[in-house]
């Protein structure tokens, strides 16, 4: 039973994964919506959506620890100081 669960995990791994790549890639291809002349505007259109999907995991991680701490505050009782 373990082996099938753990088979099936892996599965759903690898297709979020898969899903995420395909995500990333196409926001690094995207062109904007505005058409812009010359190559050097799209150029740093593309940089700006590099740095965003770069900078993602460390937003990530910042507000996961906001949150355990939101969480832990909520759950711990308060301790009074005299």
């Amino acid at each position: 039973m373990n082996f099938i669960i753990q088979i099936t995990l892996t599965f759903f791994l690898i297709q979020f994964l898969l899903v995420l790549t395909i995500m990333v890639v196409a926001l690094l291809i995207a062109q904007p919506e505005v058409p812009l002349f010359g190559l050097g505007s799209g150029r740093g259109a593309l940089s700006r959506s590099f740095i965003f999907v770069v900078a993602l995991p460390g937003r990530m991680l910042r507000t996961s620890a906001r949150l355990v701490r939101l969480v832990h505050a909520k759950l711990t009782s308060p301790a009074y100081h005299f």
